[in-house]
């Protein structure tokens, strides 16, 4: 069943560590307006966790100052999979935040998915902050003619990562998208 939260706001779960197949379903209009540390749907994925096969339409996310990370899927992830995730027409705002923040993740690795007509800032197009030995693989960030993806912030801004720890690795990922840092 897809599921609709455009007339509410979500709390994130403050840490997941269990198994979700989406099986292609849809969460439309999913909006997060928090003062938390970790936002996003999982504020964070514990070790182990698997999130799969599902579709963000209109994400909203809304940071404040006291925010670290932040993504549309998880602030963070550690050592978790997370495979053929889309997100389309997302926005996360973070203007007054210092966070890493990522179109996914802010803090995490990611493989197979794709993010469509994103604006954001401070940010790494898949992933904010890519630490030790993160992999990303077959990933996308893209827009279309009449809606471009910008991603806007002040430092460590990247079309893939923001941030490339020792031994990252990207594989088979590409950026068609606009990028403004200020203090690189």
């Amino acid at each position: 069943i897809d599921m609709g939260l455009s007339a509410d706001y979500w709390t994130p779960l403050s840490s997941f560590t269990g198994h979700l197949d989406g099986k292609n379903h849809l969460v439309k209009g999913l909006t997060i307006n928090s003062a938390a540390p970790q936002v996003g749907f999982f504020g964070t994925m514990g070790e182990g966790a698997v999130v799969k096969n599902l579709k963000f339409i209109s994400p909203r996310l809304y940071l404040s100052s006291t925010t670290s990370n932040a993504g549309v899927i998880a602030g963070q992830t550690v050592r978790d999979t997370l495979q053929n995730i889309h997100i389309y027409d997302a926005r996360i705002e973070g203007y007054e935040s210092n966070a890493t923040i990522g179109g996914l993740v802010g803090y995490g690795s990611v493989q197979g998915s794709s993010i469509v007509g994103t604006m954001a800032s401070s940010i790494g197009g898949i992933v904010g902050d890519a630490r030790t030995n993160t992999n990303v693989t077959a990933c996308a960030v893209t827009g279309y003619a009449d809606a471009p993806t910008f991603l806007e912030g002040d430092t460590n801004v990247g079309g893939i990562m923001g941030i490339s720890g020792m031994d990252a690795k990207v594989t088979d990922c590409h950026a068609y998208i606009h990028i403004t840092a200020t203090n690189t």
